[in-house]
């Protein structure tokens, strides 16, 4: 960084901030990407909403959610006047999980709807996959009784997947899956998705998924999904 300029010390910090992120290093993402955004010139737009994009999803891992819909608001908003679709899809798919978890359903279920409308003017199945899963998961959480309609976005979560290697991603579609047969009354179809949601999340390590498949499999009862 201290042999780049202005732009490409605002890129890399932004790359640094992005890896710490998915690492889990929530705070030092935090860092990196608030020095990348005091780097960006104004005259960068694209730069800045990827830089919103992760503050806002980092924020959301960290729970601060109010400072996440500030951030994410101005990533989709820039996103949207630059036309790039899969950027403003990206921020509206956490902009569900923020909504959702501040008690906003009708936002909620209009931030989904409007990714998937993006999403499907983008080849990016693997982001298309993630707000689906994000649109069956906040529907089952917060509207017990479209859960047809859930399932089905899940199911088609789960067919986007089914060409690439296994994800947490996955084993998260398969429990969600799971909840959704179980609200529609199909024990067996239910346990049969949670046994291989538990397979996929001890294969990938995500230990909070494989603890919340087993636990619904020992209690074969209905549990609201984790945030995820």
């Amino acid at each position: 960084m201290a042999e780049r300029g202005r732009r490409g010390t605002a890129q890399a910090r932004m790359n640094l901030g992005l890896a710490l992120l998915d690492l889990g290093q929530l705070d030092d993402a935090v860092e990196h990407l608030e020095l990348s955004r005091r780097h960006r010139s104004s005259a960068d737009r694209a730069g800045h909403a990827l830089t919103q994009l992760g503050l806002g999803a980092a924020q959301l891992a960290r729970g601060e959610l109010d400072a996440a819909h500030h951030h994410l608001v101005r990533a989709a908003n820039t996103f949207r006047s630059v036309g790039d679709a899969r950027g403003y899809a990206a921020a509206l798919t956490n902009l569900v999980l923020v909504h959702a978890s501040l008690g906003e359903h009708l936002d909620a279920a209009q931030a989904w709807r409007a990714a998937l409308r993006e999403y499907e003017s983008v080849n990016d199945p693997t982001s298309r996959a993630a707000a689906l899963l994000n649109a069956g998961a906040t529907l089952l959480t917060n509207a017990p009784g479209q859960a047809r309609t859930a399932y089905e976005l899940l199911a088609e979560s789960r067919r986007l997947r089914e060409d690439v290697r296994p994800t947490a991603g996955l084993g998260r579609t398969l429990l969600y899956l799971g909840d959704a047969a179980a609200a529609l009354g199909d024990r067996s179809d239910a346990r049969r998705l949670w046994a291989d949601a538990a397979t996929v999340a001890e294969e990938v390590g995500d230990d909070r998924a494989l603890a919340a498949a087993d636990e619904r499999l020992v209690h074969d009862v209905e549990a609201p999904p984790a945030t995820h």
